[in-house]
């Protein structure tokens, strides 16, 4: 797919009737048009270019030029606006070839000497906030050689900005991998280390990633809402209260919601996600893991319209242009949904697109979350063979990642829909010592939507 027709598929339909709205013309005009109008599966460059009477040269230069004029009437005529716009729209392989050829006009001196440091910077921080799908180490560390060689102040102050940002990023990549407790150590130590190093680092805005460095290591490797309490204080105190970013108020107020949804106050959580994103929501366009427990809560809580309604505002249009992380993440959510509504079609049908878009490599988080739901699917239909046998492989795969049981409960729930069918007999009042035992680390905190999807079988008539 053609970077221009790919930044097509990702607009909204607002946006869409805006690009319809550039002034354009000739061939230019034309290859819009067809783009904004024709199923994408049917467009490919050759039967384009019969259509258009083009050479490949001259069919490649007229999407190039289209794509910038496309970039400056949607996002601006600031490049860094553009980058902006890109990043939010999760348009990464356009970001990436953006931001080269920002970092060539820098090299090239083709930009004005007052806005130097501000692009050097930011091809740094495009490069590195993106999901772990799509860090690229390599890159991002050229570019961070890149932005402390054209640096001649607060050398120290920057070393550490650099450091700590490729270890969120790092640490960003980890969480979605499979979780190993020695790597989890190391981390941990890699995190105390740099803090130490840089003690004497002053900046609030540096020192602020280190401490969210340690709000992701417990909230993803080891849960602890009462540590990530206590570094949220922290950022919060190294500013002077009215001064603290408004970004940093709206992030610590997400990561209060979700501190709340831990502890099993559910009601609160998604009353303070749903005031948060109320008040900071253009600010928040891509805090996608913030989105996703604010919809399990509606499911948690029984709002199944409110939750629909989220799903298509935030995720569709990433699941329908299938997306290898928002668009994986939303069909689970989907599918979790009509698991929930007893719509057992539409429910197999985002699995699939789930399984389809999942790479295991990246996301193992996605991966075992996929395979808990597609055996839980056809024990909700009575398939009680082929759960057996899913199980049995969810079982073996779980074991082959030599995880440590004590802390993940994913052995567990594949354990019950094992024996689901003697739990359910004498469920709820008559259970047995060893299945109230199965069932007792789904009673709350972020494991209660699994409660409930497992509670929905055993309850099954």
């Amino acid at each position: 797919m053609s970077l221009l027709l790919s930044f097509v598929s990702f607009l909204n339909s607002e946006e869409r009737k805006h690009f319809s709205m550039l002034p354009l013309c000739g061939k230019e005009k034309l290859l819009r048009d067809i783009m904004l109008t024709r199923e994408h599966a049917l467009i490919s460059k050759p039967s384009l270019m019969k259509e258009l009477a083009l050479t490949s040269t001259h069919y490649d230069k007229i999407n190039t030029q289209v794509l910038k004029k496309s970039y400056r009437f949607i996002a601006g005529d600031d490049e860094l606006e553009q980058l902006n716009f890109l990043s939010k729209k999760f348009m990464f392989n356009h970001l990436f070839h953006e931001i080269r050829q920002l970092k060539a006009k820098v090299i090239n001196g083709e930009v004005n000497p007052e806005n130097k440091d501000k692009y050097i910077r930011a091809i740094f921080d495009f490069s590195i906030n993106v999901p772990a799908k799509y860090f690229n180490e390599s890159f991002v560390n050229q570019n961070g050689v890149f932005y402390l060689s054209q640096v001649n102040d607060n050398i120290k102050a920057r070393e550490f900005e650099v450091k700590a940002k490729m270890l969120f990023a790092r640490l960003n990549s980890l969480t979605q991998k499979c979780p190993s407790s020695s790597v989890t150590i190391k981390m941990k130590k890699e995190i105390a280390a740099l803090e130490k190093k840089y003690a004497t680092v002053e900046y609030p805005e540096i020192k602020s990633i280190l401490y969210h460095c340690w709000i992701n290591f417990y909230r993803m490797l080891i849960p602890d809402w009462k540590k990530r309490t206590l570094y949220l204080e922290k950022i919060q105190n190294l500013y002077k209260k009215d001064n603290v970013p408004i970004f940093e108020r709206a992030i610590y107020e997400c990561h209060k919601a979700e501190v709340l949804y831990e502890k099993g106050e559910f009601a609160k959580a998604y009353l303070a996600y749903t005031k948060t994103f109320s008040s900071y929501m253009l600010l928040l366009r891509n805090q996608f893991h913030h989105f996703a427990r604010w919809i399990e809560l509606a499911l948690i809580l029984g709002l199944y319209s409110e939750a629909e309604q989220l799903l298509d505002s935030l995720f569709k249009v990433y699941v329908n242009n299938r997306h290898e992380s928002n668009g994986v993440l939303g069909s689970l959510l989907y599918a979790e949904m009509y698991l929930l509504k007893n719509d057992f079609n539409n429910a197999f049908q985002y699995l699939s697109l789930a399984k389809s878009l999942n790479s295991i490599q990246v996301y193992f988080i996605y991966e075992i979350r996929i395979r808990m739901r597609e055996a839980l699917f056809f024990a909700l239909n009575g398939d009680k063979r082929f759960v057996e046998r899913l199980v049995q492989r969810c079982v073996r795969y779980i074991q082959l990642q030599k995880l440590d049981q004590e802390r993940y409960t994913y052995l567990q729930f594949f354990r019950i829909l094992k024996d689901y069918q003697n739990i359910k007999a004498t469920y709820p009042d008559r259970l047995s010592s060893k299945s109230k035992e199965l069932l007792k680390p789904f009673e709350s905190g972020y494991e209660k939507l699994n409660e409930l999807l497992l509670k929905k079988l055993l309850d099954k008539n």
